[in-house]
């Protein structure tokens, strides 16, 4: 987890807040989990949905935002394409989960406004 997390989507240099948007709750606490043990970062805001996130952000301001693809209603790709528009300046680094790792998916994350896509097994896509 570790692996995938560090390397440039992280600054080792001053605190990063991270917010993470995932609907599986195991999922959310293992990587919440794995984040907190990272030294320089602070989990700023967990969200279980797209409009949680949509509406919290943007005022919230979190230096990294990692979000699912793939949510009960709106979908992390509507959500990016909302947020940009709210808050261009929001840097959201997408996680595409092995079942999620469709091309049409990944492209469409990067057009919405991800500005790095990386699989669960730490590949990117950019």
């Amino acid at each position: 987890m570790a692996r995938l997390l560090k390397g440039n989507l992280f600054q080792d240099s001053f605190m990063n807040t991270v917010s993470l948007v995932e609907d599986d709750t195991s999922f959310s606490s293992l990587l919440t989990r794995s984040l907190s043990r990272i030294k320089n970062i602070d989990i700023l805001s967990v969200h279980s949905n797209a409009e949680e996130a949509r509406q919290e952000l943007p005022r919230r301001k979190p230096d990294v935002v990692l979000m699912d693809i793939k949510l009960p209603g709106m979908s992390g790709i509507e959500c990016l394409r909302q947020l940009r528009k709210l808050s261009p300046a929001l840097l959201c680094h997408v996680l595409v989960l092995p079942e999620h790792e469709d091309s049409d998916l990944v492209f469409e994350a990067l057009n919405a406004g991800g500005v790095k896509i990386r699989d669960i097994n730490g590949t990117e896509y950019n």
